[in-house]
């Protein structure tokens, strides 16, 4: 249960540090840089993109999300906002017909989703040990690690198969678990004038695909307080522990 909670709220925000993981793989031990097949076009991309998010450092930003489920036969269509602020806290609100809130401190979680029905209490689910959770490595789209633990980022990039395209102005990169799951691929579209992402594109193994177009942001001049990066949760709401 843990995968699918993850994968559906968190993906739009997701890209916003795992590139910056990636970004140095000339620096890491010799044994970790020949376990890793980049090519230079890759090498170059990622390095250019590290450089994008560097550069963005606290920023927030609005988005749509569509998502198409395959089972359904029918997809979803949402609007939200985000907040990010390295190394590793974000708040990420889906707004319209089903609501909901995932928000991290960077240690812990929490993912509120109000019912429907106003009778039923808010449904809150509290991921203690986030680091913990299976899909840890995919947050690192959000958060990154820190380049100075070689062992760590070696560890990511021997996670996934890595591919990109140029075209024109534009940045592609593809990324692959060399251990397939629920999520099959990754895709992440870049503009070389901005530094901002454009669009995430994530695939499942059941043919679903969840795209996320980020169509606005903004640097933040400070960096967030800590408060925000904390669950308001409502009086009365069911809270799972997880």
């Amino acid at each position: 249960m843990k995968r699918k909670f993850l994968k559906i709220y968190f993906t739009g925000i997701l890209i916003a540090g795992f590139l910056e993981s990636m970004a140095y793989a000339e620096k890491l031990p010799p044994l970790a840089k020949n376990s890793i097949s980049l090519s230079p076009q890759t090498t170059m991309v990622l390095k250019v993109v590290s450089k994008k998010y560097k550069n963005l450092g606290n920023w927030s930003a609005a988005f749509s999300q569509e998502t198409y489920s395959v089972g359904l036969g029918k997809g979803t269509f949402a609007l939200g906002n985000f907040t990010f602020s390295p190394p590793s806290s974000f708040v990420y609100k889906v707004e319209g017909s089903d609501p909901s809130e995932f928000v991290s401190n960077g240690k812990e979680a929490w993912l509120i989703k109000t019912r429907p029905d106003p009778t039923q209490p808010t449904s809150v689910k509290h991921f203690e040990q986030l680091k913990n959770v299976e899909l840890n490595q995919y947050l690192l789209l959000l958060r990154g690690i820190d380049f100075e633990n070689k062992a760590s980022t070696a560890k990511l990039l021997k996670s996934f198969n890595i591919t990109s395209a140029i075209q024109n102005q534009n940045l592609e990169l593809v990324l692959e678990p060399k251990v397939p799951e629920e999520i099959l691929r990754v895709s992440l579209y870049f503009d070389t004038r901005s530094d901002a992402p454009q669009k995430a594109v994530l695939e499942d193994a059941l043919g679903g695909k969840t795209t996320i177009i980020v169509t606005s942001h903004q640097k933040l001049a400070t960096k967030p307080s800590p408060e925000t990066f904390v669950a308001k949760i409502p009086p009365g709401s069911k809270v799972e522990k997880l």
